[in-house]
């Protein structure tokens, strides 16, 4: 058995054994890999992970889907051309986990409008053996990160393989964020996951300062 089908037929079990989607455990190692990529990238210390996948290490509920990988870029042009290639000199890195990344198919847009803080998005198919997924990234500028992010290590689906070591927002700062939307959107709010993301975090002992 090849390593791709090895890995699929890992994750099946992983599926079937912890009761979660298969599609849930397919898009979050493709987050996975492309995690471990940039860990390994000349761009480690320029994008701090967010959004979903952060939510992930910190609460660790496995259940939880994520459809994209968010980041704030820091010291970066922020120009579509650069941000592209940046993805495709991350997704070229090599790793023995049967992991595929078409960089030669990205879409990307900015992200202005309505949207909080301006940005970039990037689409691009990824996959392993037989089973193809768009990714979506998402990358946003100009906001702070108070306290400094902290280095944390991604929580891998299967042990033999090296774990993503990357920088991230502070908990802090995701609370934060998490209260300006809910401030700024008012009633028209719709996302009442910040809601139960914020509780969560300030249920934690070690956050309990943050809000005496």
């Amino acid at each position: 058995m090849n390593v791709a089908a090895s890995i699929r037929a890992r994750l099946t079990n992983i599926s079937r054994n912890e009761n979660i989607a298969f599609q849930v455990i397919i898009v979050r190692y493709l987050h996975e890999r492309l995690l471990y990529r940039l860990s390994r990238s000349r761009f480690v210390n320029q994008l701090y992970l967010k959004g979903g996948n952060l939510l992930y290490i910190l609460q660790g509920i496995s259940t939880r889907p994520t459809v994209d990988v968010d980041f704030l870029g820091h010291s970066l042009s922020g120009e579509p051309t650069s941000i592209k290639n940046m993805m495709e000199e991350i997704a070229s890195i090599s790793c023995n986990d049967g992991v595929w990344f078409d960089t030669r198919n990205i879409f990307i847009e900015r992200l202005t409008g309505q949207n909080l803080y301006s940005g970039i998005r990037l689409v691009f198919p990824a996959g392993f053996h037989t089973i193809k997924q768009n990714l979506q990234i998402d990358i946003g500028f100009g906001d702070r990160v108070i306290p400094n992010p902290v280095r944390l290590n991604f929580p891998v689906l299967l042990d033999d393989l090296p774990v993503p070591e990357i920088l991230a927002y502070t908990p802090e700062t995701v609370i934060a964020e998490k209260f300006h939307a809910m401030i700024e959107l008012s009633v028209f709010n719709s996302r009442m996951k910040d809601f139960f993301d914020v509780y969560q975090l300030l249920e934690t002992e070690q956050y309990d300062i943050v809000y005496r």
